[in-house]
């Protein structure tokens, strides 16, 4: 066996499952590596120490590994003589030298002097961190450090360490300390699952081609994870049909993933068994790609010179590997140009491929056993023809237009370009487009301010032509009647207009009011005619209103309204005759005459005393009936007398009582008298009276009432069978 001088150092130890060491790596002074086997050998590599310092007197401990032996008298074995250790659970409880002591738990711990315990064990990996309602004493070993109450709990509980001076409070982010102890106050029960650091590398997929054609190379990836808390490192296998092929040993940080690559290369096809690092996978190699080609098509078959002429064909991997094919494209038996294409098994795609051809003729193409042709068509050719103006002879200030008429005698469409040319100068272009064989026509369409003899052209074409002075007018006799109007009364404005040119034409007349263009007209007159022209217009504010139409202006006044004038026109009683309790209704017709709105008050009085009143307003020519329902303002029978306001002339109502008299029956065809006593139905005052009987009507006559000798009232009664019947009331009992 060779031996390792003192200049080489240890950089990494290798392992099996079993924790025999395989080999280890080692280094000199130099960085030179070295690698050695080892057989038989059983690999301490997760034993630690680490060393707590307790001060002299009493100190908050912990245990910050594992130890393989936990009872205190070992954990303790290093100070001159077992310490007064006190432990904790709803109290205080002492542990003696044969107790175990609990990673996890705090612990009081008193020495003479100033000591240090050296613990020797593995780091933990994971710890349950469980306390109780209310103080807890409790620690944390260095496998699951560093940590803080902040990350660990979220919503911080009370936690004291302890120093020389005594308590001290925890901060949220201040990192608990292995070896250390810690009193910790809860509302509640809390267990937290603490997860150690240590390195954990695992292969967690691997990726490789769906397919690779013999020969070719293939990388095959696979990813590693470290979802432990510590960087470790580690041997990835690549295993192929059960044989190692390769070997990485990959580093990765705490929480990392990183990517390791393998290729591989196989020259007969079939299904290759894959393994990295425990993961499996296959790979599927294929014979070599075969394509066929098919459906050549040319688009435009019939294109202009110098335009692109696309074409394509159908390109197939009929095999069942990826692989590249050269398309080349002969025009007129002419290699034109070349496409490489990649395809995987089965797959299609389109390929085109564009030329160009100046010339006008026809063009074999052809894309390996395919062949096909197109044409370059004649560009288009233009003529023109029929040159004109309409009208012949144009108004300056108005439109006309000058139009050509163009002929396309080539194969393809084209653009023209009109050109429209005064006195040899561009004056416009315009393009059009005309299809093979088409004819169009081109219109210029302009006005003209100046009236003249031109000479024109329209792409090529000429001719002179004349414009004509436009038509010419005047305006006078401005017109306003009447000069002094009512609100709202019409005035008419009116002014002569007169065509003073030699031509027929149109003329806009703008009549404003007070410098604001109220109403337009337009009139149209032949070379010396004319013929008045009248606007109407209302206002209804009083004032002074300025006119103009063009140069003329004038003015005219609109008066102040007259007052208004209320009037009572008309005075209606409906019924005319009533019986005592039965309701009467007054109608008065009011009208205002005047010429503002105006309110008119209207007293209504029952025989000279006011009973009722009521307010109306009316606009100018406004009339309205008002209705005034007495009710039964009236208590005794008789004739009223009703008045309203300055009426001239009274109307009246008879009140009619219901008579009850004791009479017997009269024969017919006598006239009589006979005086009686009684009393009228209803009211308070007797009644005495005579019955006259008219010759003729048995058991009819009249009866005049009076009261203190003054004639009331006179009705007229029947007598049948006892009975007295009224008109208007009905049948009374006597």
């Amino acid at each position: 066996m060779r031996n390792l001088t003192a200049n080489l150092h240890l950089f990494r130890i290798f392992t099996n499952p079993d924790k025999k060491i395989e080999y280890i790596r080692l280094k000199d002074k130099y960085e030179n590596e070295a690698q050695y086997l080892i057989f038989g050998a059983t690999a301490e590599l997760t034993k630690k120490q680490k060393t707590v310092h307790l001060k002299s007197g009493w100190n908050l401990f912990s245990l910050p590994l594992k130890p393989e032996n936990s009872v205190a008298e070992n954990v303790f074995s290093c100070l001159p003589s077992f310490p007064t250790v006190y432990g904790w659970e709803d109290g205080y409880e002492s542990v003696d030298a044969g107790d175990n002591l609990e990673v996890g738990q705090g612990y009081w711990v008193y020495v003479e002097e100033s000591e240090n315990v050296t613990v020797t064990g593995t780091p933990v990996e994971n710890l349950t961190l469980s306390l109780s309602q209310g103080w807890n004493l409790a620690g944390l070993p260095s496998g699951v450090l560093p940590q803080t109450p902040g990350n660990i709990f979220g919503q911080v509980p009370t936690i004291y360490g302890w120093t020389e001076h005594g308590y001290n409070p925890m901060d949220a982010e201040e990192n608990f300390k292995p070896g250390q102890g810690y009193w910790i106050y809860t509302k509640s029960q809390i267990s937290k699952e603490l997860k150690g650091e240590v390195a954990r590398i695992t292969v967690t997929s691997v990726n490789t081609p769906s397919e690779v054609n013999t020969g070719q190379t293939a990388t095959v990836s696979a990813v590693v994870t470290n979802t432990g808390g510590q960087e470790g490192t580690k041997t990835i296998d690549f295993v192929v049909d059960g044989e190692t092929m390769d070997s990485q040993d990959v580093t990765v940080g705490p929480g990392t993933t990183i990517t390791v690559t393998f290729q591989i290369t196989k020259d007969e096809k079939g299904t290759y068994n894959l393994n990295i690092g425990g993961v499996a996978a296959t790979l599927t190699v294929l014979a070599p790609a075969e394509f066929e080609v098919s459906n050549l098509e040319i688009s435009p078959r019939k294109s202009e010179p110098g335009k692109a002429v696309t074409i394509s064909v159908n390109v197939q991997n009929v095999g069942k590997v990826k692989g590249t094919h050269k398309l080349e494209l002969k025009v007129n038996g002419n290699v034109e140009n070349s496409q490489t294409i990649e395809l995987t098994g089965g797959e299609s795609t389109t390929v085109s491929f564009k030329i160009r051809r100046e010339n006008p003729k026809r063009y074999s193409v052809g894309v390996e056993e395919l062949s096909d042709n197109f044409e370059v068509l004649e560009p288009a050719k233009f003529e023109t023809s029929n040159f004109r103006v309409s009208p012949e002879e144009p108004v300056a200030g108005e439109e006309f237009t000058a139009s050509v008429d163009v002929k396309n005698g080539g194969e393809l469409g084209g653009t023209f370009k009109a050109v429209w040319k005064v006195g040899g100068d561009v004056d416009d272009t315009q393009e059009v487009t005309v299809s093979p064989g088409e004819t169009r026509a081109v219109t210029f369409s302009m006005v003209w301010k100046e009236a003249g003899a031109y000479n024109v052209s329209l792409s090529g074409m000429s001719k002179p032509l004349t414009v004509l002075a436009p038509a010419e007018f005047e305006v006078s006799n401005l017109q306003v009647s009447p000069k002094e109007a009512e609100p709202g009364e019409t005035v008419t404005v009116t002014v002569d207009v007169k065509n003073v040119g030699r031509i027929k034409g149109t003329h806009k007349l703008k009549l404003k009011v007070e410098n604001t263009t109220e109403k337009t007209k337009k009139i149209t007159l032949r070379g010396g005619e004319n013929t008045a022209v009248s606007f109407s217009i209302t206002k209804e504010n009083s004032r002074f209103y300025m006119i103009k139409i063009e140069k003329l202006s004038s003015s005219f006044k609109v008066l102040e309204p007259a007052p208004a004038k209320l009037k009572i026109d008309k005075l209606d009683i409906k019924p005319e005759e009533v019986f005592r309790g039965e309701g009467v209704d007054v109608f008065v017709r009011v009208s205002n005459t005047g010429g503002k709105r105006g309110t008119k008050n209207l007293s209504l009085k029952l025989n000279g005393g006011l009973i009722k009143s009521k307010s109306i307003t009316l606009h100018p020519g406004e009339k309205e009936n008002v209705v005034f329902s007495l009710g039964t303002s009236y208590k005794s029978p008789g004739r009223y007398i009703l008045g309203i306001n300055e009426l001239s002339v009274s109307e009246s109502f008879k009140v009619k009582a219901e008579i009850n008299p004791n009479l017997n029956p009269r024969p017919s065809g006598i006239l009589l008298e006979e005086n009686f006593e009684g009393s009228v139905k209803g009211s308070i005052h007797d009644y005495h009276g005579k019955i006259k009987y008219v010759e003729g009507k048995s058991g009819s006559g009249i009866i005049d009432v009076y009261t203190d000798n003054i004639r009331a009232l006179l009705l007229k009664y029947s007598n049948e069978n006892g009975k007295y019947v009224h008109p208007n009331s009905g049948t009374v009992t006597s």
